[in-house]
């Protein structure tokens, strides 16, 4: 039996091998193994070729000898979610919702069906501002989707006041407590911060019917301690409540309140977080020289950029608006347009992606186009900028560097293969970057 490991496979994009496909599977045509799935032992049959030619697990499973009757037993997927599974293996169709997500992901995982996961995975991203983002904070860390866990935390954040008191923050794992507790950018006070550590522990003690003391607590939190800035709480909110607990030794309550006037290595950090929306604004511009005249046009610019430090991306400098809007004395210029910038990560899958408006009364080489969301730039990780839809006539950038440095940052830029216009490495579009450390 020769077949193609892929998990998407050319002769599926054909309506007429799909519907075929699925008439066999409906009337169960030619099946050769039963999966009894469940603890039901639900009988569901299917075709071996037709399910190693789309993973790689199924495809080593049929290589070795079945049983007897050609049964598989799949006591820990239920029988619903099987089916979704098959539908997508035969016809190339997912039917991802909200009560079957969580099983999806687990069997998508299980048989390695990578578009089942990412199909999961777009729908929770779509959903992590009106649905609790800590529980989609909590499937990302679970199934490592590092995307989704990116955009859970950049929600949380934002939001730390209201994430951290929430009823499910008490629920979460350690690693996701970790994850959180590591950022830079919590919009919340260090007290806030202390106080949800010092409940989320009372309730793991309380869960695992430890009494809720010092030592107990300590032994819940364990690294998790030394990621609170407890030089920065307030002081009488740790004397009241949490001193008295003894969870901290005495040398570390001397370090805390020490650390400011000494030059000993804390034990704690002494610095605030700051959201990111706070943090400084550098900009990074590319060109050497600017012209004028640039042909109007709605396509796209795209540029590859490459960090050599961790950055937040907070927009992008274009090249402003050429020449008189209107007739009226003076000249009136109004440069209105929304663009729609784009990053692509290396495997040229949309990583992020925003409108923004671009408005301008007057004439100018060079304009500031901001975003709502910044997004962190992995250090030496290539992404592809792409900024669509400037749609007036422009200034652009000539004698451009390859290289460039901001504030200690140093980025490079390449030619895309995505862009639509005249924009690359030496001239055209894409100014520079907006970014935050």
């Amino acid at each position: 039996m020769e077949t193609v490991i892929s998990d998407s496979n050319d002769w599926r994009d054909d309506k007429s091998v799909r519907e075929c496909l699925s008439y066999m599977l409906k009337h169960e045509i030619m099946c050769d193994v039963i999966f009894l799935v469940g603890s039901e032992k639900k009988a569901i049959p299917a075709h071996k070729i037709i399910l190693a030619s789309r993973s790689p697990v199924f495809f080593t499973m049929f290589e070795g000898s079945l049983p007897e009757k050609g049964e598989i037993a799949v006591p820990d997927i239920d029988e619903k979610t099987f089916r979704v599974l098959l539908q997508y293996i035969y016809c190339d169709e997912v039917n991802v919702t909200s009560e079957n997500m969580q099983d999806l992901l687990y069997a998508s995982d299980k048989y390695m069906l990578f578009k089942v996961k990412s199909e999961c995975e777009q729908r929770l991203k779509e959903t992590v501002t009106t649905s609790d983002p800590l529980k989609t904070l909590q499937t990302a860390m679970e199934f490592n989707m590092e995307e989704l866990k990116s955009e859970s935390i950049r929600y949380i954040e934002k939001n730390a006041d209201k994430c951290l008191f929430s009823e499910l923050a008490l629920k979460l794992s350690s690693e996701c407590v970790e994850e959180i507790l590591k950022s830079e950018y919590l919009s919340c006070t260090e007290t806030d911060v202390c106080q949800f550590i010092l409940e989320w522990a009372t309730y793991q003690c309380a869960t695992s019917e430890r009494e809720v003391i010092g030592e107990n607590i300590r032994s819940v939190l364990k690294n998790l301690l030394f990621l609170v800035r407890f030089p920065l709480v307030e002081k009488e909110y740790f004397v009241k409540n949490f001193m008295p607990l003894k969870v901290l030794k005495e040398e570390e309550i001397i370090s805390m309140f020490t650390a400011p006037f000494t030059d000993e290595r804390p034990l704690f950090k002494s610095i605030s977080r700051t959201p990111v929306s706070e943090r400084t604004l550098y900009r990074l511009e590319r060109h050497r020289a600017i012209d004028n005249c640039r042909r109007k046009t709605d396509q796209t610019d795209a540029l590859g950029i490459r960090v050599d430090k961790p950055i937040w991306f907070k927009g992008v400098i274009i090249y402003g608006g050429y020449g008189t809007q209107s007739v009226s004395h003076p000249p009136c210029y109004i440069f209105n347009s929304t663009s729609t910038i784009s990053l692509l990560n290396s495997a040229g899958e949309k990583c992020y992606e925003r409108n923004a408006p671009i408005l301008s009364t007057e004439s100018s080489k060079t304009l500031d186009v901001y975003i709502n969301n910044p997004f962190q730039l992995k250090a030496n990780t290539s992404y592809t900028l792409l900024v669509k839809n400037i749609n007036f006539t422009s200034y652009f950038g000539k004698d451009c560097k390859t290289t460039c440095t901001s504030n200690g940052v140093t980025v490079t830029f390449r030619n895309s293969p995505m862009c639509t216009t005249d924009t690359n490495t030496n001239t055209g579009q894409i100014a520079g970057l907006l970014f935050s450390i």
